[in-house]
């Protein structure tokens, strides 16, 4: 499977990441799509990004393992507003949109959770519970898909759209770990 990498401007606008031109202020994210995107080594040192998580209250969980982060009073407020940034900016494409809440926890004897959660390999948070193969959720889309396909839809409620923004669990492997922007709990709107 190939891999590709897009950036979606503001304005809704598609672009490869050689071919994007960065404006002023947009530092942080030309690293981000340099390092992800484009594979080049970066300088190495503290990201100045982490200074902004201790400030406001972005840390580490100590009660968990390692790579799951707790949020003082100032990182919740931050976290809240995102949220409801992804909703309006959702709301914007000008589809009903309905909001939706899943669970975090997937039965592997389905046939499309399997499938799905084979494309992440080892990087899943597996459990046995009552006979079961369980695994946390790692993305949202086929617990929105699931929960559709029980509605009572006909062809006036279309076009929808669904959206949550969705808890998520990825085993990260501990060297790749960095707050706030590799973790084993992450937060996708979805």
């Amino acid at each position: 499977m190939k891999t590709y990498c897009k950036i979606l401007d503001l304005d809704g606008r598609l672009y490869d990441p050689e071919e994007y031109t960065f404006k002023p202020g947009q530092e942080e994210f030309r690293t981000l799509v340099e390092k992800e995107a484009l594979k080049k080594g970066l300088p190495g040192g503290q990201p100045k990004y982490l200074d902004y998580c201790k400030k406001f209250g972005i840390e580490w969980e100590d009660f968990s393992d390692h790579g799951h982060m707790r949020y003082g009073p100032e990182a919740v407020m931050m976290f809240d507003l995102i949220s409801q940034y992804s909703w309006d900016a959702v709301n914007s494409v000008g589809l009903p949109i309905l909001q939706v809440k899943g669970t975090n926890m997937f039965d592997l004897s389905v046939p499309a959770v399997k499938e799905h959660a084979d494309l992440f390999g080892s990087r899943l948070y597996r459990l046995e519970a009552e006979n079961k193969s369980l695994v946390l959720r790692y993305a949202a889309c086929h617990q929105q898909f699931s929960a559709v396909r029980n509605w009572a839809l006909s062809y006036r409620h279309l076009p929808f759209g669904t959206f949550e923004v969705a808890d998520s669990y990825r085993l990260e492997q501990s060297g790749e770990l960095l707050l706030s922007f590799r973790v084993r709990k992450l937060h996708m709107p979805d």
